[in-house]
């Protein structure tokens, strides 16, 4: 913000820039790790905590954030409207996933470019695709966010979170802290015993 030609660093900012510059890293560590070779980057990214890699810190690190943007504007205009908004959000990365995949699919039909999709049937072009699964099949696919280049696999399951944050939100308000846990330890146990795809 600037305020007679210079920078305000009173100026209190409207996100969180620390979360921000960690998401940033995220980012960095979530790219470097899906590169097609390895670097020397990859030394520092590649599940430097564990089994957790830059994708799974980047979707922990948007949830606090989104967290913290919608309480604060569920706090000013309502939850209704709040919650409104966080659906749009995950409506337009909806859409934008949808037409990532329809133009990889495109680019499968150009001669001599050999671009991959992630099916549920492995790394295929869109030929192969439509030949093994039909066209409904791949449509419906395509829709659920289950058919798509593979390194972008993270990003629907980001959409199906980011619907489900009106959920979340209802609990917040209503002061349901441990309800929500409860709900999560569950959810998280299903999956892990049935190896659940919800994307």
């Amino acid at each position: 913000k600037r305020e007679g030609g210079a920078f305000d660093i009173e100026a209190k900012p409207s996100r969180d820039l620390a979360l921000d510059f960690l998401r940033g890293i995220a980012i960095f560590m979530m790219v470097t790790d899906h590169l097609i070779f390895t670097s020397g980057y990859s030394f520092f990214t590649l599940e430097r905590f564990g089994v957790v890699t830059g994708a799974e810190i980047f979707v922990l690190i948007s949830g606090v954030l989104i967290g913290h943007v919608y309480k604060l504007k569920m706090a000013r205009i309502g939850y209704r409207a709040a919650s409104l908004a966080m659906l749009r959000r995950a409506a337009q990365l909806y859409v934008v996933c949808v037409v990532m995949v329809l133009g990889v699919f495109l680019f499968t039909l150009i001669p001599h470019v050999d671009t991959k999709l992630a099916t549920p049937g492995g790394m295929m072009s869109l030929k192969q695709t439509l030949d093994r699964f039909g066209y409904l099949h791949t449509a419906v696919h395509v829709l659920m966010l289950k058919c798509g280049p593979l390194r972008m696999n993270v990003i629907g399951l980001y959409v199906v979170l980011l619907g489900a944050g009106p959920v979340v939100l209802w609990f917040l308000k209503e002061k349901r802290i441990k309800s929500l846990l409860v709900m999560s330890a569950i959810g998280w146990a299903i999956n892990l015993h049935y190896e659940a795809r919800i994307s």
